[in-house]
């Protein structure tokens, strides 16, 4: 990235002139433009994204991409099935969440940590802070032969289908 450089800088900072008084403001030049804007679209595709002009979120969305791949939040793989955004999966010794629909064979992505609303083992009531352990179909109390998850994010109630979940991150052993 570069400073602005074209006339009316001070400092390799903008001015904003005043043409009443004959002051003008800094020329921002195509040169600058361009620079700038090929130092955010190269960061967003290096996350991962598709530029889409219709869509204003996808600096926001590289920066979260960022922070999860940086913070262990994420794991990237090659999808072994065709999954759908949200679903809960357990892929080696990592459990997670589905970040995007996908098709077989193509790129996903795992969320790791978060709080989010899955499956809940039939019968039981969870209270907050309580361990959860991924069973290959719902999220249960029970340690014995399933793979730890995280915790309990709020109560659940017997009769409920899903439950607040807070992932723990791997490994889920």
């Amino acid at each position: 990235m570069k400073r602005i450089d074209a006339p009316g800088h001070v400092g390799n900072r903008f001015v904003g002139g005043n043409p009443l008084l004959g002051i003008n403001g800094t020329i921002v030049s195509p040169d600058w433009l361009n620079n700038v804007q090929e130092e955010l679209a190269g960061f967003i595709e290096q996350e991962g994204f598709t530029l889409d002009g219709l869509d204003f979120t996808q600096l926001a969305a590289a920066l979260q991409a960022l922070v999860l791949r940086l913070s262990g939040g994420v794991l990237a793989f090659t999808a072994g099935a065709n999954l759908t955004a949200g679903d809960p999966l357990l892929v080696v010794d990592s459990f997670g969440v589905v970040e995007s629909t996908v098709t077989t064979g193509n790129p996903a992505r795992l969320l790791l940590r978060g709080t989010y609303a899955l499956p809940k083992a039939a019968g039981q009531t969870w209270t907050p802070g309580q361990a959860l352990y991924w069973n290959g179909t719902a999220l249960t109390t029970t340690a014995a032969l399933n793979r730890s998850a995280g915790v309990a994010a709020a109560a659940a109630i017997a009769g409920a289908v899903t439950g607040s979940a807070m992932l723990s991150g791997p490994p889920n052993l």
